[in-house]
């Protein structure tokens, strides 16, 4: 097994790296998303990279002779390999990408092997403080985590490229006919004060009890769900209702698509031209993708594992959640406060 993991490691394009860095400092500027300690498996390498960081922090040269004096105990092989590996380097950012590039690929493997034989021993363990719900949701979070390790990169943006992004959205919305860059809500005075719902956007709905909220939030993922069934790219909306039951909010909107009183519906008590109207209803809607979760009880772990998996798997571009104080935090609070802002 440890041969295994060994395997993950490769000292020779380490020291290769460092020594495009000692002799091209501005690559740590130029590379900094993608250049961090974790990729460097040999104690002495990190030790090497963290005094040269620090030089370059505050704008001093580093030489070979710098690091012997900063790091006594450093290996004379270590050193002599450095310095063969500078005096050979032709410069290339694209090579220095590559090599940088497999050092993340050998770091991202390495923790993956360690996830997995800890969560191993964790699951066949069974004298542990966790239980198997808690140890496969902390094994979706660093998996997740992990897979986010490279960072986007994010390029200065000049005045001309920031505009010209910017009159993408307004062709965009011209190309729908009209007035909306984001998904429609169904309600125009909003949609006309929103240019539509927005990506990135969290919107707070708000009120007194009884007054409607949930009968407007499932409107607005209705009507966002029939939006995405007319768009090129199929979409989807998810309702996580922690109150109410799926079978409650469908039958709340077959009634109001029926236009039908849901104390009829829940009933039975329909005549032949509701029926009608039910069926008509039904045959309408019932292929949109709108999906429900009413599972009780739910974390905030819990909610983000639920969620990435629904986006995945079903293009989610809209959430809803009913309602936000029913969410439990992850851990006993102060107040009230810092529960809901968690």
């Amino acid at each position: 097994m440890q041969k295994n993991y060994d395997n993950l490691k490769d000292n020779d394009i380490e020291i290769i790296v460092i020594a495009y860095l000692l002799k091209h400092p501005e690559l740590l500027d130029t590379h900094f998303e993608h250049i961090n300690p974790d990729l460097f498996s040999n104690i002495e390498n990190l030790k090497i990279y963290k005094v040269l960081n620090d030089f370059h922090q505050s704008q001093k040269n580093i030489t070979i002779e710098t690091i012997k004096n900063y790091i006594p105990d450093i290996q004379s092989n270590t050193l002599k390999d450095l310095s063969s590996q500078i005096d050979q380097i032709v410069f290339s950012k694209d090579i220095f990408k590559s090599y940088l590039e497999t050092l993340q690929e050998l770091f991202i493997r390495r923790e993956l092997f360690k996830i997995t034989q800890n969560k191993n021993s964790e699951s066949t363990t069974f004298n542990t403080s966790s239980n198997i719900k808690d140890i496969v949701l902390d094994l979706e979070k660093k998996l997740f985590d992990l897979s986010n390790f490279k960072k986007d990169n994010y390029e200065f943006k000049d005045f001309a490229t920031v505009t010209k992004s910017s009159l993408k959205i307004v062709e965009k919305a011209f190309k729908k006919k009209g007035k909306y860059s984001g998904i429609v809500s169904g309600f125009e005075d909003l949609d006309n004060m929103l240019g539509g719902l927005q990506n990135s956007d969290l919107i707070i709905l708000a009120g007194r009890p009884s007054m409607g909220k949930t009968a407007l939030a499932t409107n607005i993922a209705f009507n966002a769900a029939k939006y995405f069934s007319n768009e090129e790219e199929k979409a989807s909306a998810v309702m996580l209702s922690l109150e109410m039951s799926a079978e409650q909010i469908g039958l709340r909107i077959l009634a109001e698509q029926a236009k039908i009183p849901s104390d009829k519906l829940r009933k039975g008590d329909l005549n032949e031209k509701d029926s009608l109207e039910l069926s008509n209803a039904y045959q309408e809607i019932h292929k949109l993708n709108f999906f429900f979760d009413d599972s009780p009880n739910l974390t905030v772990s819990e909610l983000r594992s639920k969620l990435r998996r629904y986006k995945n798997n079903y293009n989610i571009k809209l959430v809803l959640i009913d309602y936000l104080q029913l969410i439990k935090p992850e851990g006993s609070r102060d107040n009230r406060v810092s529960e809901l802002s968690e």
